[in-house]
């Protein structure tokens, strides 16, 4: 078997190489967790069950089978390798399964709607517009810290009915809810009090809400309300505890992702100036570049399922219990999905790049795709038109993170023409 250490911390700088050899010789890696590690996961109080073991699956084509196998694969104990307490006995969405998924994602659904994205994209723009504005005289920024991560999480905030005076502290929740997988006594301590501030202040929108909206008044246009209003076919509403879960996994999900990802594009096209030319020469090709982006630099770079029964994947037996990690960022450059899949290439077939699976496959496609696709579109391009010239530092190198669900950048400097 290929040696593959998936904490590695060179490994994770640099995984694509170790990817393409996976996906040829060793296509499902078992990695069993060395004791110190093992103990340390243990000892995490999200955790409800240790993990000695994980298999990684790195070809396309069995994430999918993986992903479209709901009844075989379970979402409940979390995205991570990481068997998490569970906080509900359904779950909610991302962490649930059918039925209790069914009906949830059916409520959701009716937040997530066409017009609500074609309601927001007016607030994208000036978003955008506000954050690119404020360092354009600067002449050098932080990338991630000083525009992809304030735009993103204020885009999340807005969608949610969060107020502009707590997005500080919304950026604060995420970033500690995410990076709780893997995280040490310090990280794990954070995600505990992040957590009881963000279902606190949570707690405070949803209740006078519902009040409101039994009394039979109007309560703000936003998916949080949404959320709260809507109902199944056999009146069905969602409750206190998935409507935090539910925000929490928005707040998470919605924010990293898109600021990894823009990250990335700007990364992506100062590297490849052929393709960053073909872009300003078409603008018409941001949305094409944008999926280019999220195939080759899929944000999330491993995802888990746990088996409910003794299966297999790609031929190799997994047992019951097992939790089974499905590597998006592997997938994405996947030779037998994709031509010149090493590639990056913003004219790339739109048939071809409709099979890139960033935001998954299957009933738990993400719900937020249609809204993260135009606030990347509309965030990459604002900042390009704005800051001329846009490079990276050449003085400053940029830094991956570590975060282990994560692909992509913590640190990206770049500077650009005053």
């Amino acid at each position: 078997m290929i040696e593959y250490n998936p904490y590695d911390p060179e490994v994770k700088r640099d995984p694509h190489p170790r990817f393409a050899r996976l996906r040829r010789e060793c296509p499902v890696h078992h990695h069993v967790l060395d004791a110190a590690r093992a103990g340390r996961i243990s000892e995490n109080p999200w955790v409800g069950e240790a993990t000695k073991e994980f298999w990684s699956v790195f070809r396309q084509s069995d994430i999918v089978r993986i992903m479209q196998s709901p009844g075989v694969f379970s979402n409940k104990e979390g995205p991570g390798p990481e068997r998490m307490l569970q906080i509900s006995a359904d779950g909610m969405l991302l962490i649930a399964d059918d039925p209790a998924h069914r009906r949830q994602r059916g409520i959701a659904n009716k937040a997530f709607t066409p017009r609500m994205v074609q309601r927001l994209e007016p607030d994208l723009r000036t978003l955008a517009e506000e954050l690119a504005e404020r360092i354009r005289p600067l002449g050098r920024a932080d990338l991630v810290a000083d525009y992809a991560a304030p735009y993103t999480i204020r885009v999340v905030a807005r969608m949610i009915g969060v107020g502009e005076e707590r997005v500080e502290d919304f950026l604060r929740w995420g970033n500690d809810t995410i990076n709780v997988f893997g995280a040490d006594d310090e990280g794990v301590r954070r995600s505990f009090v992040s957590m009881m501030e963000f279902h606190e202040y949570m707690t405070s929108l949803i209740t006078p809400r519902r009040e409101a909206l039994a009394r039979g008044e109007e309560i703000p246009d936003d998916v949080l309300s949404a959320m709260i209003a809507a109902e199944s076919e056999d009146g069905w509403r969602l409750d206190d505890q998935e409507l935090l879960m539910g925000c929490q996994q928005f707040m998470t999900a919605g924010f990293e992702t898109a600021m990894t990802t823009m990250a990335s594009a700007v990364h992506l096209l100062c590297t490849h100036p052929e393709q960053r030319a073909k872009l300003e020469a078409d603008p018409a090709l941001m949305g094409l570049a944008v999926e280019e982006v999220l195939r080759f630099a899929s944000p999330l770079e491993g995802i888990c399922r746990t088996a409910l029964e003794d299966t297999e994947v790609g031929g190799v037996p997994v047992p019951k219990g097992a939790k089974i990690r499905l590597m998006l960022a592997s997938a994405g450059r996947d030779e037998q999905q994709f031509e010149r899949a090493g590639e990056f290439d913003i004219t790339r077939d739109p048939a071809e790049l409709r099979r890139h699976i960033s935001f998954g496959v299957g009933v738990h496609t993400c719900i937020g795709a249609a809204l993260a696709r135009a606030e990347l579109r509309i965030g990459i391009s604002t900042l390009l038109a704005a800051l001329p010239n846009l490079r990276l530092d050449p003085d400053e190198e940029p830094t991956r993170n570590p975060a282990f669900l994560v692909s992509g950048f913590s640190h990206l400097p770049v500077v650009w023409d005053v």
